[in-house]
């Protein structure tokens, strides 16, 4: 398994995904150039600039069992993955 690397989810990684979370602050409906940006069971809008700020934040942890970002573009939708997975 050279190169490839698994992520466990724990405490940590919870942890982090809530800091990922932090530039949304309320969610006050879904416009029609906003993204969808989901993490376990949370789910809201988002402006580009926050997912961009998430992105930017995540960009900033180099350690094991962080979250994973699935970005969508052409969707604009965001996951937050936290799950164990490789």
């Amino acid at each position: 398994m050279a190169g490839t690397s698994i992520r466990i989810m724990t405490g940590r990684t919870l942890e982090i995904a809530s800091d990922l979370m932090s530039p949304l602050g309320s969610s006050n409906g879904l416009g029609i150039n906003d993204w969808v940006v989901r993490c376990i069971e949370f789910c809201c809008s988002a402006s580009e600039n926050n997912v961009i700020q998430i992105v930017n934040l995540w960009k900033n942890y180099c350690e094991i069992n962080i979250p994973s970002l699935h970005i969508f573009t052409a969707e604009k939708v965001l996951v937050v993955s936290v799950t164990t997975g490789i």
